[in-house]
């Protein structure tokens, strides 16, 4: 599962749906992070696809696609570890070779499943369920105030 730049990552491209552009700063601030960061994360989110960005004094990131086009799959993929080389288990004993494969089955399946539940979500559709949250939210403390 993904960390915190998965997180941060998504709420970005959510508020890049919402304000249609944004600089790094801006971004940051609102996210609560640096602005390399959130730079470092729009360099991948560039090379996936995901994101345009634009240098210069009017520069600024904006999504590359429709926000219903862009699922948390997407983003996980952009914001993947990258995978362990299989040189890096050169060192294991062949006695554990056949748990090692196993491991490395289960965990390519555990993997697929995941990328699967994240494409269900686009970051259109969780646009839309935060403007619903806020609308409930809204509604429930005017109910409130009224009695």
């Amino acid at each position: 599962m993904q960390g915190k730049g998965f997180w941060v990552g998504v709420q970005a491209l959510l508020l890049l749906a919402e304000t249609e552009t944004s600089t790094s700063t801006v971004l940051a601030q609102v996210l609560s992070t640096h602005a390399v960061d959130i730079r470092r994360m729009m360099a991948r989110f560039a090379q996936a696809g995901l994101v345009q960005a634009r240098v210069g004094r009017e520069g600024g990131y904006r999504l590359a696609q429709s926000a219903t086009q862009i699922t948390l799959a997407d983003v996980y993929q952009a914001t993947a570890i990258l995978p362990q080389k299989d040189d890096e288990h050169e060192g294991i004993r062949a006695t554990n070779a056949s748990a090692q494969l196993v491991l490395k089955q289960v965990q390519h399946e555990l993997e697929q499943r995941h990328l699967e539940a994240l494409r269900q979500y686009s970051i259109a559709s969780l646009l839309q369920r935060k403007i619903d949250v806020c609308l409930y939210i809204k509604a429930k403390a005017t109910k409130k105030s009224s009695l």
